[in-house]
């Protein structure tokens, strides 16, 4: 069983450094990582885990509950049987796959970019029509791996480096 490590926060706002080297740093193929780019009403960062391979992000709403959307930074992922769906980003492709189901709202996107994927899984039996959904894009962006890398040795005087290789 994989190890879940949270960070203890609840905010990843994209200006807000620390988490998101950590996020890059668990991810290392990633060329983006995600953060909360805007205050949209009704959300709020339920807990950060940051682990070898992946970062898991819970996203709690007001209406559509605890948990609403689960996202998952990762190398990749399998966004087989979705259709495409409209870039939330450059260099973004986003697949979605609606689950059916009654009594619940259930989908899976997958953004898929260079050298990672982010797999949000939205879920709610309150909100059943997933009206909560069509607020992610303006609540989470991204931030690019160059952006965090020059940040970083801007910061450490040049000292730290956010993909230090080994000896």
């Amino acid at each position: 069983m994989a190890v879940r490590t949270t960070l203890g926060i609840h905010s990843l706002d994209c200006d807000q450094l620390e988490p998101l080297w950590l996020q890059a740093q668990a991810v290392p193929s990633a060329s983006l990582v995600p953060c909360v780019q805007a205050r949209v009403p009704g959300w709020r960062v339920a807990d950060v885990a940051v682990n070898n391979g992946r970062t898991v992000i819970t996203l709690d709403h007001d209406r559509a509950g605890s948990g609403a959307a689960m996202l998952r930074l990762a190398a990749v992922c399998d966004a087989t049987g979705t259709a495409e769906a409209p870039s939330p980003a450059s260099g973004v492709r986003r697949y979605q796959r609606l689950d059916r189901s009654t009594g619940a709202f259930r989908a899976t996107w997958y953004d898929q970019f260079a050298g990672g994927c982010l797999t949000y899984r939205l879920f709610s039996t309150s909100d059943t029509q997933g009206s909560f959904a069509a607020e992610l894009p303006r609540l989470l962006g991204f931030t690019s791996r160059d952006a965090l890398r020059q940040a970083l040795s801007q910061r450490s005087n040049g000292r730290l480096r956010l993909d230090a290789r080994g000896p």
